[in-house]
């Protein structure tokens, strides 16, 4: 079902889920539309998987509501990290998308920054305005004077801001959040995101056999491996495995979804947490290297007692900065 980008829209997409009696669903709301997909899935009463990060408070969702997507906090200690070691930025300015998501992640990036980086600034991408407002973000960035900007948004936001630095000389290195790392965006300017970088899950034919069926599955389907796409085939694959271990509909199928053992998926092997979010979500670093997203740099994993601002317990190497030949 399609949700049309409104609230309206989600809420006849949801009437014509309940009509037709699915036992199931998986989404990717947009930030501005997370309330109307709370309502709507509390009406609907069976697994709502989200793809994304759509929420600061996943507490306040418990019931069958399932997050595959980090939480707010561990995506900024980890993009701050990712900051201090390897990339080594000096610099940094934020530009987030104007909805709650993209405030929450901005300020929680910006507290967790350690003072060996200065903050140039932060600045909102414009929800409306066209060209002119976008035009004036994109001079905005400039000012900053950054080594890098992190890009807090997604969706047409993150494509409206690649099109509008693509469109300025100046090349401006990035580090997209959650979300981004999908060939169509790479694919609107690929010369401005070369040695960008990207925070995301795993590469899931390198998690095991159910990441490999994953991949089969997408490549079947011509659907591109991409964030969303992976997540919601992890969503799904585990309605239906609950489905066929005995789980019916309803209560008893949320209770299935909530067994506290860790399963092994095309994310790796997770376990889901009471609030239904991921506990230790297994983050990687991306950077685009000749036109190809790789994992970088190899071995760059969080662990259980690491912590903002440096949590891989070892300094950097060789920086994504000095990759750059700056």
């Amino acid at each position: 079902q399609d949700d049309r980008g409104t609230a309206a829209g989600v809420k006849q997409a949801f009437q014509a889920l309940r009509r037709a009696k699915v036992v199931g669903v998986v989404a990717a709301p947009r930030g501005d539309l997370v309330d109307a997909y709370w309502k709507a899935a509390r009406q609907l009463k069976v697994p709502l998987f989200v793809t994304g990060v759509v929420t600061p408070d996943l507490t306040r969702n418990r019931g069958n509501v399932f997050h595959l997507g980090p939480t707010i906090a561990a995506e900024a200690v980890f993009a701050t990290d990712a900051l201090v070691a390897p990339i080594a930025a000096r610099r940094v300015g934020i530009v987030t998308e104007d909805t709650p998501y993209g405030d929450a992640l901005a300020l929680a990036i910006a507290r967790n920054l350690p003072e060996r980086i200065a903050l140039a600034g932060i600045e909102t991408w414009p929800a409306e305005g066209g060209d002119e407002a976008a035009a004036a973000v994109a001079r905005a960035i400039e000012a900053f004077e950054a080594d890098w900007v992190v890009a807090a948004v997604r969706g047409r936001s993150a494509d409206g801001l690649v099109d509008a630095l693509a469109s300025d000389a100046r090349r401006q290195a990035l580090l997209f959040t959650d979300g981004n790392r999908r060939a169509s965006l790479v694919a609107r300017a690929p010369e401005l995101l070369e040695g960008c970088c990207f925070v995301g899950g795993p590469d899931p034919e390198l998690v095991g056999r159910v990441g490999e069926a994953a991949v089969l599955a997408l490549d079947g389907r011509g659907a591109p491996h991409d964030v969303a796409a992976v997540r919601a085939y992890e969503g799904a694959r585990r309605i239906l495995a609950a489905l066929d271990g005995g789980a019916t509909k309803g209560r008893k199928l949320i209770a299935a979804l909530e067994a506290p053992d860790p399963l092994a998926g095309a994310m790796g092997t997770l376990t889901l947490l009471a609030h239904h979010g991921i506990r230790l979500f297994p983050f990687r670093l991306w950077q685009l290297n000749k036109g190809v997203l790789d994992s970088w740099p190899e071995g760059f994993l969080p662990t259980e007692d690491c912590g903002p601002p440096l949590g891989f317990g070892r300094p950097p190497t060789a920086s994504v900065n000095e990759r750059r030949g700056k």
